[in-house]
């Protein structure tokens, strides 16, 4: 072979190499990964408190029972109150707590009791006990049961002069609260549903229903007793 021909073969080859060094155009570049791919990572990251809603359920009945229909008695002689009592649901939400019975259950009562006052600590939990409202004829048919936690509690509740009474068993309805600053929580309280059976969570964490309405009792989320003026024997101010 000639030098001319050497030469031209040693310029193609070196023309070949800077194409495939050379940084690509703009129209070359790789395609970005499909933005769906990025939304499923991010729902991937969210915490899970499946676990811990189940473990609640399976011990809240060991809580105290928040007795919303709590009176001191006002002189040593006095007749003690009554059983806890079941209440119907102030609720007008149908899809969460309407037109349901309840008892609730708080894990550090006194912090409960107080919650027109003071923020909630780490580790409350709050679980609502809920039953279908059947109408009752007579209020003073069976007035008391034994109920699962070893308490006795009245068996009929009172909404607009009608009686009800407890139908099937609903749903438990959970609050527990931990640090503020975990992801998928509503300032530290994740919310949760978990079914009658108590094996399934239904829903949890910052669930909208549960939002929109706890964001009105407050920046700690909780409502309280029902009467504020009476607070474990300790008149509120």
């Amino acid at each position: 072979m000639s030098n001319q021909s050497y030469m031209f073969a040693f310029l193609v080859a070196g023309c070949l190499c800077l194409v495939g060094c050379w940084p690509p155009s703009e129209d070359l570049k790789v395609p970005e990964e499909p933005s769906s791919r990025n939304e499923l990572a991010e729902e991937d990251t969210q915490p899970d408190f499946s676990s811990r809603l189940i473990e609640i359920a399976k011990e809240y009945l060991s809580y105290p029972i928040v007795d919303q229909n709590f009176e001191w008695a006002p002189v040593p002689c006095a007749p003690a109150p009554g059983p806890p009592a079941i209440e119907y649901s102030r609720s007008a939400d149908d899809s969460s707590h309407g037109g349901k019975l309840y008892l609730m259950f708080a894990a550090k009562l006194d912090e409960y009791m107080d919650a027109d006052k003071s923020v909630s600590q780490d580790g409350q939990i709050v679980v609502k006990e809920s039953w279908q409202a059947v109408v009752k004829s007579d209020a003073n048919d069976q007035p008391y049961l034994n109920h699962a936690s070893g308490n006795q509690i009245t068996n009929h509740a009172t909404k607009d002069g009608q009686h009800f009474k407890q139908g099937n068993q609903k749903e438990l309805f959970i609050m527990y609260k931990i640090d503020p600053d975990t992801p998928g929580t509503d300032q530290g309280w994740v919310y949760g549903v978990v079914a009658a059976d108590k094996l399934s969570v239904v829903a949890q964490g910052k669930l909208t229903n549960c939002m929109e309405c706890h964001v009105d009792a407050g920046p700690d989320r909780l409502f309280g007793p029902v009467n504020p003026k009476v607070q474990m024997g300790r008149i509120s101010e």
